[in-house]
Parts: C-alpha cells; sequence; structure tokens
C-alpha cells in the first residue's frame, strides 16, 4: 500500500514530462508563452507573465526539467531525506506557480498535498512533530495484494500512456481503470499547448426578426 502511494504520485509527473514531446518543450522553451496566451484560462498574473518572453523560457525550461528529475530525487537511495526536500521544494513551487498563472481549480493544491507522504521525518522534527516511535500497523495480506494489483493497473495504463501504439493494455482493463476513477495520465498542455486562440459565436434571432 505505501509503495502504490508513493509511486503513483511520482507517475503523475514522470507521464507529464513524457508526453511533452512537442520542440516547443524542448529545445524551444515556448511553451509556457503559448500556454499564458489563453483567454478563458488564464489568471491576471498569468497574463502580466505571459508579455515577458525570455521570463517565459526560463519557466518553461524549469517545469520540462523538474517533472523529469523531481520524480528520481525523490526515490534516491543516497542522502534520500536531503534530496526529497530539493524534489519537494521545487514541485510545490511549481504547481504554486501554476495555481497563480492560471485557473485549475484545486488541482495544484491537490498536487501539493499527495508530496505529503514523502516529507522525511527529521522535516516534521525541526518543526516540533516528533516522529511516532511505534511501529506502524500493516495492512492484511488481502489489502496488501489489493494495492498491488491497482498498482499494476496504474502503472500499465500510464505505460501506454507513454508508448503510443507500441504498448496496449487490455480494454477490460481501461474500462476497470473508468469505473475505479483511476485516472491514465496528466496530459496537461501535452505534447504542446494549443497555439489557437479563440471565442464562442452563438447565432440567434431577436424577436423582431
Amino acid at each position: 500500500g505505501t509503495v502504490g502511494l508513493l509511486v503513483q504520485a511520482a507517475l503523475t509527473w514522470l507521464t507529464s514530462a513524457a508526453l511533452k514531446t512537442g520542440r516547443e518543450w524542448f529545445p524551444e522553451g515556448t511553451a509556457t508563452y503559448f500556454a499564458l496566451q489563453m483567454t478563458d484560462g488564464t489568471t491576471a498574473f498569468g497574463h502580466a507573465l505571459g508579455g515577458m518572453f525570455g521570463l517565459t523560457r526560463v519557466l518553461t525550461y524549469g517545469v520540462y526539467f523538474v517533472e523529469w528529475s523531481a520524480p528520481v530525487l525523490l526515490f534516491s537511495p543516497v542522502r534520500t531525506a536531503e534530496a526529497r526536500v530539493i524534489a519537494i521544494v521545487a514541485l510545490t513551487a511549481m504547481h504554486v506557480g501554476f495555481g497563480l498563472s492560471l485557473r485549475l481549480g484545486f488541482f495544484p493544491a491537490i498536487s501539493i498535498c499527495a508530496l505529503l507522504p514523502f516529507v522525511p521525518a527529521c522535516v516534521w522534527d525541526r518543526l516540533g512533530r516528533p516522529s511516532a516511535d511505534r511501529r506502524p500497523r500493516s495492512l492484511t495480506v488481502g489489502a496488501n495484494a489489493l494495492a498491488a494489483a491497482a498498482l499494476v493497473l496504474v502503472v500499465a495504463l500510464n505505460v501506454d500512456a507513454v508508448s503510443g501504439s507500441w504498448i496496449a493494455v487490455p480494454e477490460a482493463w481501461a474500462r476497470l481503470a473508468d469505473v475505479l476513477r483511476l485516472d491514465r495520465t496528466w496530459a496537461m498542455f501535452a505534447p504542446y499547448p494549443d497555439k489557437r486562440i479563440g471565442w464562442f459565436v452563438v447565432r440567434g434571432h431577436l424577436p423582431s426578426g
């Protein structure tokens, strides 16, 4: 169960990075600029930021490389606590930036909350919340088996999403994922942001004709 909790969070950012295959992300670095030109989904702060082309290039590279590197740092076997703190700070900053620039509802907050299980014990100790000495309660064999099956399903669906037509999960697996609300991927602005800007036009007639 613990493995599933941690791995599925890391898969969110890894899959998002793997799906960003457009040149707008790398090497051009124009993806953030195009994303902030949206008329509906961008905040006032985002519109102002979108006018700073040089800064948006820096932010594009930042998002792209943080999504690739931070999930790896979360599972670093060397200096694990320090690596996790760096990854958590980077991902939190990224999602705060998303929330300030784009109208994404609760998505940035939920993504930041998904990082809480990765916070090392030394951080809680420094905050005056000593880690519990008692051993955590273990799941039953059946519960662990169910968690393992769900993890296999989530990993398979993410591999399917980033592999194109090379690897495909059975249709029954996809239907099961829909029923369980195990969303497959986070494909935000992938492979690149939409470059079309427009608005809806509704044609109608007044009572006078």
